[in-house]
């Protein structure tokens, strides 16, 4: 069944990033895709509906704290309760491997106890992804004034990075995505109306954030360690903070151009195919992919000029 394919292929994306809305849309168009080009429709529809799940869990939040632990490098992680995400993850997991183990989708011989495993993946990604960020409770709205912000990088070798924040008066650390950074830049100091809230594993978040009193421009000055954390880091400037469209037109050119060649697939299919269906539309088809290849392409080079110049 490709929905648990899909499933797994979530999970194990999640575990190295937060998906975002694009997740999303990807997940709208291989649905559609599949709803109206192949003999399950209804793996379309499950895949439609679990990217709006994915895409309504993104938008519950803006915040989500963190615990930071580590020396000479950093090591930031979502906090949560351990034991509560553990449990339930094993008992999720459960019918997930039951549905796997019945379905026939994997063969492993004589040992299904194996696909346990993805079972584990899936489950956790559900529970701790999509259903703890949508469930927030306990939401509470106070005025705080933002102490600071810094950027770091998720290890050594990544490049990606986390966007960090706390509030004056409070131990706190706070993480948000690329998108939902800016209103932070060169605000320190000012004075923000933000309602926390409490997922149902424990994990804290910032559903909404208003700016209420503004301070002024006004950057971190520190640019060596931060006295007010005991770990090795490096200060978040509005350099740091500017939008990686190159990053994002390289992506979406790549995946512009993937969908275009595959649209050219399934016309030289269809070509081959007495298939009414499929030959009823080959003409678009072969616009679409034309279109999506060069598209693609055009991305791609924009967003190599815009690398090398900002070097």
């Amino acid at each position: 069944m490709f929905f648990l394919g899909y499933l797994f292929f979530y999970s194990v994306l999640s575990t190295l990033i937060d998906t975002s809305v694009f997740f999303s849309i990807v997940s709208f168009l291989l649905g559609g895709l599949l709803y109206f080009n192949s003999n399950s429709p209804s793996q379309g529809i499950a895949i439609c509906a679990f990217g709006l799940l994915n895409l309504i869990s993104s938008l519950c939040y803006h915040s989500k704290g963190m615990c930071a632990s580590g020396s000479s490098y950093v090591n930031y992680n979502t906090s949560y309760n351990f034991l509560s995400i553990f449990i339930a993850t094993i008992i999720f997991a459960i019918p997930v491997w039951y549905i796997i183990v019945k379905s026939n989708i994997i063969t492993l011989g004589n040992s299904p106890l194996y696909i346990f495993i993805p079972s584990l993946f899936i489950s956790w990604a559900i529970l701790f992804k999509i259903l703890d960020r949508i469930f927030i409770h306990n939401r509470k709205t106070q005025e705080v004034v933002l102490g600071d912000y810094f950027t770091i990088h998720r290890s050594r070798r990544s490049l990606t990075h986390i966007y960090i924040f706390k509030f004056k008066n409070s131990p706190d650390l706070y993480s948000t995505g690329m998108w939902r950074h800016k209103i932070f830049i060169d605000k320190v100091g000012s004075k923000f109306s933000c309602t926390f809230g409490k997922g149902i594993f424990g994990t804290s978040y910032i559903t909404s954030i208003k700016l209420i009193e503004d301070a002024g421009i006004n950057a971190p000055e520190n640019q060596n360690s931060y006295s007010t954390f005991p770990f090795r880091k490096r200060s978040l400037t509005k350099k740091d903070y500017s939008f990686p469209w190159h990053i994002l037109l390289f992506a979406s050119g790549i995946l512009v151009f993937c969908f275009g060649v595959f649209f050219l697939y399934v016309a030289h299919i269809g070509v081959q195919n007495s298939d009414v269906s499929l030959l009823k539309y080959i003409e678009l088809y072969k616009v679409i992919g034309l279109s999506g290849v060069i598209l693609g392409i055009t991305l791609v080079i924009i967003s190599i000029f815009m690398l090398i110049r900002k070097k």
